[in-house]
């Protein structure tokens, strides 16, 4: 398994587009910012979103981390849709594909 590591900071707008390495699938996604401010309250309407991952969007949750696991991707697109700190951290694992 190898590992890539982007760190921020990452502007609002801003697409990340990992590329596909050949014989190999992304495995695992793993996102922190370790001095995140807590999550204000939100009482007009859904919490915005932080980011999308190939079109989908999350919210990094309240101990600052957004994970995924036992993925099988060739490639990932993430877009901020929001200004996120310097000490931002995506650590993405891929292995070989298996067939």
């Amino acid at each position: 398994m190898k590992l890539v590591q982007y760190i921020g900071p990452f502007q609002s707008g801003e697409q990340l587009t990992i590329p596909t390495q050949t014989g190999y699938s992304y495995v695992q996604i793993g996102i922190q910012i370790p001095f995140r401010q807590p999550i204000s309250l939100v009482t007009d309407g859904p919490l915005p979103i932080d980011m999308e991952i190939n079109g989908v969007g999350y919210r990094i949750n309240d101990s600052c981390i957004l994970e995924f696991d036992e993925l099988n991707e060739i490639s990932i697109d993430i877009t901020f849709m929001r200004d996120l700190p310097w000490e931002t951290i995506i650590d993405v694992m891929y292995d070989a594909q298996s067939d």
